[in-house]
């Protein structure tokens, strides 16, 4: 299914577009995020939540490269999950 395809999906707000988001970027958003977070359980989250951002945002954005789209969602989200290791150790 074409990126096109995908983002008209979540404009209707059918559900098959995160099925598809995640057959054709999953395992691409996975290798981001567990190259930033040190635990897998953590990385497999960050993709759950990319997917819940990109419900949330598409619409009323379109994005005019869904796979740059998601790749910063998933940056963004896993970068703000390793500020919390940081933050726990300074607690400590």
């Amino acid at each position: 299914m074409s990126d096109e395809e995908i983002i008209s999906l979540f404009f209707a707000r059918d559900e098959q577009a995160l099925v598809y988001t995640e057959a054709k970027y999953g395992p691409y958003c996975f290798a981001l995020a567990n190259a930033i977070l040190p635990i897998r359980e953590d990385a497999e989250e960050t993709v759950s939540d990319t997917y819940l951002k990109a419900w949330q945002t598409i619409p009323p954005k379109r994005p005019s490269v869904l796979r740059m789209f998601l790749a910063k969602i998933t940056r963004n989200l896993a970068f703000s999950r390793c500020l919390l290791y940081t933050s726990d150790a300074a607690d400590d």
